[in-house]
């Protein structure tokens, strides 16, 4: 796995979200992205480019997924936007490390081959978000996410 933080001011355990995956890849009912994966945690101005570049929507977003090569062994890219769930925490409340899992979970399971397009795909996608954070909090493996100023 690699993981990259390119955003100022987070601080995690690499080992926390080697874990994360580990577990989640646990889930036999799931399509499994196989090779290894890549997670970067991206300023919100970069971030941003790569979703006008990529899905043609200059608005800023979440995550972005961009899934992967198995001939070539990479299961796929997980792209992080740290400020986004700083700005809904305080907006709506909730734990900052949550949040940034929810975004991980998010991206993953759009390279187990999840949508959220359609009503029924978003709804498939939110049950199956709230199975893998019950999962992770059931373990205590919620990474401890930090941001300082």
């Amino acid at each position: 796995m690699l993981i990259r933080n390119d955003y100022a001011g987070l601080q995690f355990s690499q080992g926390s979200i080697q874990e994360l995956f580990r577990i989640l890849h646990s889930i036999d009912r799931l399509k499994h992205p196989t090779g290894e994966l890549s997670i970067v945690f991206l300023p919100v101005d970069i971030h941003t480019k790569l979703h006008k570049q990529f899905h043609n929507n200059p608005e800023p977003t979440d995550v972005i997924t961009f899934r992967g090569n198995p001939v070539a062994n990479f299961g796929g890219e997980i792209c992080v936007s740290p400020v986004y769930a700083l700005e809904y925490v305080h907006l709506h409340g909730g734990d900052f490390s949550i949040e940034v899992t929810l975004y991980l979970i998010h991206g993953w399971l759009h390279l187990c081959g999840l949508n959220d397009i359609e009503d029924n795909d978003r709804q498939n996608m939110r049950k199956e978000e709230r199975r893998c954070i019950n999962l992770l909090e059931n373990s205590d493996k919620i990474p401890d996410f930090k941001f300082s100023t």
